[in-house]
């Protein structure tokens, strides 16, 4: 077994960090992971290397974050950009780093460690499991309940089309879920894989598409219903086969029927506590998910 030696990476390092996780996920220049994933190039991240005669050969990302629910905030792990060299896979390394990354969850006395992947197998070994609630439907099911004779066509706006000072607004006061602050604008600003529409009144706001993971999917919407609504509709004349993904309860406040909705679970969580068990339903930022 190739032995590595684990460090933090360096902020001045991320690149590599980027190089490694976008040739393991399937990156094809000139795209890369961060142009998918800016959050893990921000300097809030704990990046745990795994270096093999000074070279990274494996990473794994933390994220510390505060979440919010009925009960109040308390703080969260958020891990990502797990990555191994495909010449040292099959070693153990991204075992080792987990370990440590979950090591200092723990430290920290932090509940909740959550992330995205489909490696169910390999994560259940550190205790994750699948949790929470996501609701998916096709776009194209809201007009067929009778919603497609209230949307003007064209539309009575031009929706603009980048990342707006509202949309943020829109973030920073959510109630539930990951609790984002001004400092998380330099990162939700430079999402180059995703389309924003949004409309000044009513405000509200869309958010579709992210590299390979979300292709044809609205992952992130706020404001107004009926403004959501006419944005679906563009969205809908864009792509037919588009989605959309949320909490149940955000989608039947759209106008979407419940048989029109597949439940899927939202995350793979491990909760330090046994017994404790998650027992709300939000939506946790599509955005910062890997």
């Amino acid at each position: 077994m190739d032995q590595i030696r684990i460090a933090e990476v360096p902020l001045d390092d991320t690149e590599k960090i980027n190089l490694l996780v976008s040739e393991s996920f399937g990156y094809s220049a000139p795209h890369s992971f961060f142009d998918d994933f800016p959050v893990w190039k921000s300097k809030d991240v704990i990046r745990i290397g795994g270096y093999s005669q000074e070279k990274l050969v494996s990473h794994v990302g933390i994220q510390f974050r505060s979440l919010k629910s009925s009960i109040g905030v308390e703080k969260v792990a958020l891990i990502g950009a797990v990555a191994t060299d495909r010449f040292h896979r099959g070693q153990g390394h991204s075992t080792l780093l987990m370990k440590n990354a979950l090591e200092r969850v723990d430290q920290a006395g932090l509940n909740w460690s959550i992330l995205w992947g489909s490696e169910h197998a390999f994560y259940s070994k550190f205790g994750f499991q699948l949790t929470g609630t996501q609701a998916r439907a096709r776009i194209s099911e809201l007009f067929s309940q009778g919603f497609a004779e209230k949307i003007p066509s064209p539309l009575k706006q031009e929706p603009q089309s980048e990342f707006t000072p509202a949309i943020l607004k829109e973030f920073l006061t959510r109630t539930k879920g990951i609790e984002f602050t001004a400092d998380d604008e330099e990162w939700l600003s430079r999402q180059r894989s995703v389309k924003w529409l949004s409309l000044a009144n009513p405000f509200s706001f869309v958010a579709f598409e992210r590299g390979m993971d979300l292709q044809g999917i609205v992952h992130e919407f706020g404001g107004e219903p009926a403004g959501v609504r006419e944005l679906l509709y563009q969205v809908l004349q864009m792509n037919q086969e588009s989605q959309i993904i949320g909490t149940p309860r955000d989608l039947l406040r759209l106008g979407f029927t419940n048989d029109c909705l597949t439940i899927e679970g939202l995350c793979l969580a491990r909760s330090r506590d046994p017994s404790i068990s998650w027992n709300e339903e939000f939506w946790i930022s599509g955005l910062s998910a890997v």
